[in-house]
């Protein structure tokens, strides 16, 4: 056993957080890495929007890289305003669910995004923050 005080890591994960979408986990993966060469020159932020019939777009720009875009099919929940995080941050999170599917949930643009494995019910979770969106 591990002796210490550990932060209340409860407090982290957003309790009123609504489930956004679901997503194949490897598409979303792909889907950040075709984006993550461009994003590297910006804090490796990428920006997440809603896309039109049931998608979610992937995108990011650098002023020495140009722009990488990326699109993939997900199961929309609800609407969402866009978001932006750090590509290796979520990299980080799929990996580390190691789920076929993903359900990405956040209570706003500037609150913490939970990601879980999709249609499991356990308390596996991934929090990770965002960025801001305009840069």
């Amino acid at each position: 056993s591990y002796g210490g005080t550990y932060p209340n890591w409860e407090r982290v994960i957003p309790a009123n957080a609504d489930l956004l979408f679901t997503a194949e986990s490897e598409r979303l993966a792909d889907a950040v890495q075709k984006c993550l060469p461009v994003a590297r020159s910006n804090a490796n932020r990428i920006h997440f929007d809603m896309g039109e019939n049931e998608k979610v777009s992937l995108s990011s720009s650098s002023y020495e890289s140009g722009d990488a875009a990326a699109e993939i099919g997900i199961v929309v929940s609800r609407a969402f305003s866009p978001f932006a995080l750090n590509g290796r941050f979520v990299l980080d999170a799929l990996k580390m669910l190691g789920s076929d599917g993903v359900d990405v949930y956040s209570a706003g643009p500037l609150r913490p995004v939970v990601f879980r494995p999709a249609g499991v019910d356990n308390e596996a979770a991934a929090v990770v923050m965002p960025m801001a969106v305009a840069a």
